[in-house]
């Protein structure tokens, strides 16, 4: 009330506590900036980035534990991080980016037209004794994180040497399929032949086949070539099966492109399937 009128000297007012100091004058508010101002500041801040989301497959939130690995090698991880909103979007993301890709390879005629239609490539080579075979595999099913997880040498290099046989018979192809069902993760790919200018093998006595040799290997010894994998770092291991054209990597082609021609099944391929055993 400073400054208020109170009348004369007849009118008198006791105060207890009083402070005689000079106020501050009212200054009001400055008007808020305008568009034109805040252009100036573009510098001070960065707009966020929101997280690169792989093409994972989606496993229901139901599925045990232990067999979470089947989301990809590394999401388990960003899961971990995320609230409950995150979470949520994170699996939209994951079904939705699983069933566009089906949807997108379910209408090819060729193998060509799978290949072109694939986001997710597995470029090397495999070897087999003193033979090099460069080859592409591109991603129709499964988890994306594998390639970069477990598809290398010890080296780092793309380059996957065959060491076993697995004989094409019922018993043994049904044990693989139970081993993709049960697996804590899982990948397939089309495997189609690569360019030899991209892989470089030091061995002088290691040469560079076409990879239809090695499918017309495969499907003469009537077998499937096996290879070990294993990432020192996350002591993640796998198999990898290369199947060459059969019924068993028919079925498996068919279940992501229904419509493949009979002409394409025909065609030099292979059917790579890698399969993950639990994490520890």
């Amino acid at each position: 009330m400073r400054g208020f009128a109170l009348g004369g000297p007849e009118r008198r007012l006791r105060t207890d506590f009083a402070d005689v100091t000079p106020g501050v004058a009212y200054r009001p508010k400055p008007p808020y900036a305008s568009a034109e101002d805040y252009r100036t500041r573009e510098g001070a801040y960065r707009d966020y980035d929101y997280p690169e989301y792989a093409d994972y497959r989606y496993r229901d939130p139901a599925y045990p534990e232990r067999r979470a690995g089947s989301r990809g090698l590394i999401d388990i991880q960003k899961e971990q991080r995320m609230n409950g909103v995150e979470l949520e979007m994170w699996n939209m993301i994951v079904e939705d980016s699983g069933s566009r890709r089906a949807g997108l390879l379910a209408s090819s005629r060729t193998l060509p037209e799978v290949a072109r239609k694939c986001t997710t490539l597995w470029q090397g080579a495999l070897i087999l004794k003193n033979s090099l075979f460069p080859a592409k595999f591109h991603l129709i099913d499964g988890d994306t994180d594998i390639v970069d997880g477990l598809m290398k040498d010890e080296e780092g290099k793309h380059q996957l040497r065959i060491t076993q046989r697995l004989r094409l018979d019922q018993p043994k192809l049904e044990d693989v399929q139970k081993r993709i069902s049960s697996a804590s993760s899982h990948a397939i790919f089309l495997g189609l032949a690569g360019s030899t200018v991209s892989v470089k093998n030091e061995d002088t006595t290691v040469q560079t086949r076409p990879l239809r040799n090695l499918v017309s290997y495969l499907k003469q010894k009537e077998a499937a070539g096996v290879i070990s994998l294993l990432n020192k770092e996350t002591e993640a291991t796998g198999v990898l099966y290369s199947f060459p054209p059969c019924p068993f990597s028919t079925e498996l082609l068919k279940r992501t492109c229904p419509n493949l021609s009979d002409e394409a099944i025909k065609e030099d391929h292979l059917v790579i399937v890698v399969e993950i055993g639990d994490q520890r």
